[in-house]
C-alpha cells in the first residue's frame, strides 16, 4: 500500500490577519522556528494526513481555490515542506532531537564573535511569580493608578529638567560608573520581565531568557515569539510595549524618590543617575529609526514585517528607475505602502546622516580643543 506525507501532529497553529490578509502562523515547539502561510497553503499541509493521496488533494484544492494546481505542484511543496521537519518521518525525528542542531552551518569565526549567546536559564517560577505579582495591576484601576503615576513623574521631569541635563561624559566618569553599570543591569532585567509578563498575561509561553555580547556589548534577551501567535492585533503590540512601558513607570518612580529625599544625600544622587540612565534608554529605545522596541512597535502597528529593509527595497528600485533610468522590473505595492515605504527610508535616511554628522563635529570639536596651540 502507497503511503503519503503527514504533517507532524505537533506543530501550534494561530490564525491572524497581517496587513490586510489572512494567514496561519506556525510554530515548531521543538526547534523553536516559526512561519507564516496563506490560508491557501495552509489548507493545502493540513490535508497531509499520511492516507490521502496527492492526485485527491490537488483536485480538492483546484475545487476550494478555482486555481490551477497539478499533482507535481503538491509534490514540491511536499519536498519543501520535508527539508523544514514538518512531516512526520525519521528524517525529521533525527533533526529535531539533536542538541546541536543549527550548529552544523559554518560561520567565520568574527561573524561567531559578533553574536555570541548563553542561555541562562527557563524563567518558569520566576516568571509566573512576576505575572502574578502584576496581574492585579493590569486592570482599569491599576492603569488609572499608573496613569496618574506616569503624569506626575512627568511634570516633575519637564519643571526639573535642568537637573537631569547632563552629558553622558560627565555621566560616565570614574566616581559613578559602578552605579551606571548596576542601574543599567536592573534596567533591562526589569525590561526584559516587562516583555515575558505581557505575553503570559496573553497566554504565551516564554521558554528562554538569557545573556548575549551583541557586537561585543553586553545584552539580556527573553524569547517572546509566542507573541506571534496571538490573533489579536493589540495584544502583539502590548507585548512589544511593555518593555518601553516598564521603563517610564520606573522613570516616575525614580522622580518621586529623587523629588522625596534631601539635596545631597545618598539617595537623593542616586535616584539623579537613574533618572538619566532611564530617559536616556527609553529615548534610545523608543526612536522607530533603529531596530528596538520603538521599530517594532512601529513595523506592527502598521501590519508590515520587514519594514526597514522593504523600504530601503523599495526606494532603491525607484531611485534606479526613475533617476538612473535602469530597466530593472518595478516594485508592484498599492499607494499605501509607497507612502510609507518613502516616508520611513526618507526619515532613517536623514537620521544616519545627522548621527553621522553629529559624531563628525563632536569629534572635529575635540580635536581642535585638544591640538589648539593656546590649550
Amino acid at each position: 500500500m502507497e503511503t503519503y506525507a503527514k504533517l507532524r501532529s505537533d506543530l501550534v497553529t494561530s490564525e491572524a490577519v497581517i496587513d490586510g490578509q489572512d494567514v496561519v502562523n506556525i510554530k515548531d515547539p521543538l526547534r523553536g522556528n516559526y512561519f507564516r502561510l496563506r490560508l491557501p497553503e495552509y489548507w493545502l499541509i493540513s490535508q497531509l494526513d499520511g492516507v490521502t493521496s496527492y492526485d485527491a488533494i490537488s483536485q480538492k484544492f483546484r475545487e476550494k481555490f478555482n486555481a490551477n494546481i497539478d499533482t507535481n505542484a503538491v509534490l514540491q511543496f511536499v519536498d519543501l515542506l520535508e527539508s523544514q521537519f514538518f512531516l512526520e518521518n525519521s528524517r525529521s525525528e533525527q533533526a529535531v532531537s539533536r542538541k546541536s542542531y543549527g550548529n552544523e552551518k559554518r560561520k567565520f569565526l568574527f561573524a561567531k564573535l559578533l553574536f555570541i549567546k548563553f542561555k541562562a536559564f527557563k524563567p518558569g517560577k520566576a516568571l509566573e511569580l512576576c505575572t502574578k505579582l502584576y496581574k492585579p495591576f493590569h486592570s482599569p484601576i491599576g492603569f488609572l493608578f499608573q496613569g496618574l503615576l506616569i503624569l506626575f513623574g512627568f511634570i516633575l521631569f519637564i519643571d526639573n529638567y535642568t537637573y537631569f541635563a547632563v552629558s553622558l561624559f560627565d555621566l560616565y566618569s570614574v566616581s559613578t560608573i559602578i552605579t551606571v553599570m548596576i542601574a543599567f543591569f536592573v534596567l533591562i532585567v526589569i525590561h526584559e520581565f516587562a516583555h515575558a509578563v505581557s505575553c503570559r498575561l496573553y497566554g504565551g509561553e516564554v521558554n528562554e531568557f538569557g545573556f548575549l555580547l551583541m557586537y561585543f556589548q553586553p545584552c539580556f534577551y527573553c524569547d517572546i515569539s509566542d507573541a506571534w501567535l496571538f490573533k489579536k492585533k493589540r495584544h502583539r503590540l502590548a507585548v512589544t510595549w511593555a518593555g518601553p512601558y516598564s521603563e517610564i513607570i520606573l522613570l516616575a518612580f525614580t522622580m518621586l524618590v529623587w523629588r522625596m529625599t534631601v539635596p545631597g544625600s545618598y539617595f537623593h544622587q542616586i535616584s539623579q543617575i537613574l533618572v538619566i540612565v532611564i530617559w536616556v534608554t527609553a529615548v534610545f529605545n523608543l526612536n522607530p529609526l533603529i531596530k528596538l522596541d520603538g521599530y517594532y512597535l512601529l513595523s506592527d502597528w502598521l501590519e508590515i514585517p520587514n519594514l526597514r529593509d522593504k523600504s530601503f527595497t523599495y526606494v532603491g528600485n525607484l531611485f534606479k528607475r526613475v533617476i538612473l533610468s535602469w530597466p530593472i522590473e518595478k516594485i508592484d505595492i498599492d499607494r499605501r505602502k509607497q507612502r510609507i515605504y518613502i516616508i520611513y527610508a526618507g526619515l532613517a535616511s536623514l537620521y544616519t546622516l545627522f548621527i553621522i554628522r553629529s559624531e563628525e563635529r563632536r569629534v572635529g570639536k575635540e580635536c581642535r580643543s585638544r591640538w589648539s596651540p593656546y590649550h
